[in-house]
């Protein structure tokens, strides 16, 4: 063999190893360039919080106003047939607050003030106990407390009476005159604010 014929080889391996080291380098870097220029995308999902209340048994969402009446309780006494309500009777009504449905904690604030459709102007909140706990003054600042998520009933027991001491609103006169009154009417507004809790 020649000294030409391995020269010859020699270039031609030497071209090859060239050529495969110059593809494996733009390989090379093609892949690296890659991984820095890459964009993927995904999804995040996620479960909303259920707001789902319930004021004594009704379902509150998207209302104003709730279907169902209050009912108050007066009990007779001496002097005072059962289920009516006279000068210097007390009774009182519940609120059942549901939370079983919601899934975030929240704050209330019932208030309460006569009706303005209410013949009787002085009926008056007296006291409140939550869930058969302490017997606490009514105040005007309302009842307020908090509910924590997915909770069953919250029960609050508010007492009111027909409130007949001397500077009410109506006097014993005006007292008479409801008494004679057959369509008269003895109506509370029940506020209730439900707020979630952030902080």
């Amino acid at each position: 063999m020649s000294n030409e014929s391995h020269k010859k080889r020699y270039i031609t391996m030497f071209c090859t190893l060239l050529i495969v080291f110059t593809c494996s380098v733009v390989l090379f870097y093609q892949i690296t360039y890659a991984k820095y220029h890459k964009e993927i995308t995904g999804t995040i999902e996620n479960d909303v919080a259920d707001w789902h209340i319930k004021v004594n048994n009704e379902d509150v969402y998207g209302k104003q106003q709730l279907t169902n009446t209050i009912e108050a309780v007066f009990e007779n006494n001496n002097y005072t047939k059962d289920g009516v309500i006279a000068p210097g009777s007390v009774g009182h009504f519940d609120l059942d607050i549901d939370a079983t449905n919601c899934d975030v904690d929240f704050n209330y604030t019932i208030s309460l003030e006569v009706d303005q459709n209410s013949t009787l102007k002085d009926l008056v909140p007296t006291t409140y106990k939550v869930d058969n706990g302490t017997l606490t003054n009514y105040t005007s600042s309302g009842i307020t407390g908090t509910i924590t998520k997915n909770s069953p009933n919250k029960n609050i027991t508010v007492n009111i009476k027909w409130n007949d001491s001397t500077g009410q609103t109506q006097d014993n006169a005006a007292d008479t005159a409801i008494g004679a009154n057959d369509s008269a009417t003895a109506l509370m507004k029940v506020t209730i604010h439900l707020n979630q809790k952030v902080s």
